[in-house]
């Protein structure tokens, strides 16, 4: 039986969706994307200095106050001081400003540790605090849990948002926004079934990219999770702004990414060498929720196509 389930998978992970050159050629990765620009941070005097509390009557007296000392509280139960340095670097000063007049919910601007969020929109804030708690900076460069800033390129964006919104959902349920990045969120939950909840959490939180990719190099080349951060990036540009312009690409894109997880799974499981009953039950759960994120994927560029000629008709 558990040869017969590995088989299963195996077929699967080679049943790939064949497609034209022409298509193949217009997902090249950026210059900016190759792993020799993937880097960890450089150590400065300010980053060295040890951080390892929070002012909870300062912060209470900020505006959502309540609202940030609910988070600080429920994340340093969860999380070692180690991994939670940045978040003690960043919270005690950081500004917040309610606003109205800008398309997102909330947004974290890492350069003067600044949060802002949309009046009626609170419940992002809580999204953003993740960002503010994974957040470093060196000079212009900047390291938001796994994005990288860097001479005017970003590299890691999707997989960053996707990730933040999976902790956002684990740790605080009842602040969540239950349409943000569901793509995204699946994706990475598939990767840190892969990587582990420990291991990826901690690698988030100390605003390690270079140590998640090489986790997932024990499993699959470099080009390919570098193609997998590329077709995340990509997913998260044109997913929620312009799904019918890019739509064939996107849908590529996606069965890129869930090919990419099949078959680093299917190489993690062979390099355990560990088959029961457990593992077996554990692959198909694997996929079932490749399959989900087919669907979610499909049914989302549906949903998004349709809401945009509905405003275009309005106006």
């Amino acid at each position: 039986m558990i040869c017969l389930n590995i088989a299963f998978m195996l077929a699967i992970s080679a049943s790939l969706v064949s497609l034209s050159n022409s298509l193949e050629k217009k997902l090249t990765i950026a210059k900016n994307l190759k792993p020799k620009n993937i880097r960890r941070i450089k150590v400065t005097p300010e980053i060295e200095k040890t951080y390892t509390s929070f002012d909870k009557d300062k912060i209470e007296k900020k505006k959502l106050g309540i609202e940030i000392c609910d988070f600080a509280t429920t994340i340093t139960k969860v999380f070692s001081e180690q991994e939670l340095e940045n978040f003690y670097r960043n919270i005690n000063n950081v500004k917040i400003k309610k606003g109205l007049f800008f398309k997102a919910c909330a947004y974290y601007a890492p350069l003067v540790n600044k949060i802002v969020v949309k009046k009626s929109k609170e419940n992002s804030l809580y999204h953003e605090l993740f960002h503010l708690a994974s957040s470093k900076v060196d000079g212009k460069n900047l390291f938001v849990g796994f994005c990288q800033y860097q001479d005017g390129n970003v590299v890691g964006l999707g997989l960053n948002e996707g990730y933040t919104e999976l902790l956002n959902r684990r740790y605080f349920k009842n602040h969540i926004n239950p349409n943000s990045y569901n793509v995204e969120v699946l994706i990475t939950t598939l990767l840190e079934s892969i990587v582990t909840k420990e291991k990826m959490e901690y690698f988030y939180l100390t605003s390690d990219l270079k140590s998640l990719l090489k986790e997932l190099q024990k499993y699959n080349s470099n080009i390919k999770i570098m193609h997998l951060v590329a077709d995340l990036d990509y997913l998260n540009k044109y997913l929620y702004s312009e799904p019918k312009k890019h739509q064939e690409i996107l849908l590529y894109k996606l069965e890129k990414i869930i090919s990419f997880l099949k078959e680093t799974y299917i190489n993690k499981l062979k390099s355990l060498n560990i088959l029961n009953e457990n593992t077996v039950v554990e692959m198909l759960n694997f996929s079932e929720k490749l399959n989900l994120l087919r669907e979610t994927g499909a049914f989302f560029l549906a949903e998004k196509e349709n809401l945009l000629q509905k405003t275009n008709k309005k106006r």
